[in-house]
């Protein structure tokens, strides 16, 4: 599969980028039962190969920062995915201009839309800016999906590492528990929240805290069904703020849905 190609300075048009951004990556920990989707991760001969060379924004910074004292931090960058296998049908980013609610309904700084309007850039208009400490921005796919893959990016306009970044897929619009603990529907699959200072109940995170690159963070979550995404973080290694520039999530709508 050719990709068109991706003009630096100019933001990908919706269906350029519904067509080229398919995400792939790792992710390990979380809660909720996610045994029944392993099988989903289990390449088959009708999978695609996707050559994603040319869709990553321009970097905006050169070079390996200085360590941050961050607790569990990745200390070699994962080098960029160029090429992914993904299942058949799943190559569509479902999130496009899907609404996005937040935990914070009134951005300092820009509009809940910005998270799925396709544009990865890290210039002052493309990010949205949350309050300080642990808030969330949440997609509703408008009917249930097999998600493989989610694609995220914070700011990254300069090297930061956000904090207790938490990645979850649940088929119903409330995530948590009353007590503000994860509800037992929910599947996690990142979780960077080592220590369990985000209070929602979770096991503590394996996955890494990691510099914010133009490259964002590609999580796999395995076929995993939900009709709502949502993603936690804590502020970051620069202030307190949160941010998120773009989310993207591939998949393909459930049978019979």
């Amino acid at each position: 599969m050719k990709t068109p190609r991706f003009h630096p300075k100019r933001p990908l048009g919706r269906a350029a980028a519904a067509a080229l951004l398919l995400g792939i990556a790792s992710c390990d920990s979380g809660s909720g039962d996610r045994s029944a989707t392993d099988a989903a991760a289990v390449e088959g001969d009708d999978w695609v190969t996707v050559d994603l060379s040319e869709i990553y924004p321009i970097p905006q910074f050169i070079g390996t920062p200085e360590p941050t004292d961050v607790a569990n931090l990745e200390t070699t960058p994962l080098e960029p995915t160029y090429e992914l296998r993904l299942p058949p049908g799943a190559a569509d980013n479902v999130a496009l201009g899907k609404p996005v609610s937040s935990s914070d309904p009134y951005p300092i700084i820009g509009e809940l839309d910005l998270v799925t309007d396709s544009d990865t850039h890290a210039s002052g208009d493309t990010a949205v800016e949350l309050g300080p400490d642990l808030q969330w921005v949440q997609i509703d796919l408008g009917q249930p999906h097999e998600i493989h893959v989610i694609h995220m990016w914070h700011h990254h306009l300069s090297p930061r590492v956000y904090l207790d970044v938490i990645v979850q897929i649940s088929d119903q619009e409330e995530f948590e528990n009353e007590d503000g603990t994860t509800a037992d529907h929910v599947v996690t699959v990142w979780n960077a929240d080592s220590d369990g200072s985000s209070g929602l109940g979770l096991q503590a995170g394996t996955d890494p805290a990691y510099v914010q690159t133009n490259h964002g963070r590609l999580v796999r979550a395995n076929g995993v069904a939900g009709r709502y995404v949502r993603l936690y973080s804590n502020g970051n290694s620069g202030d307190p703020l949160n941010h998120y520039t773009e989310v993207m999530v591939y998949g393909k709508p459930v049978a019979g849905e």
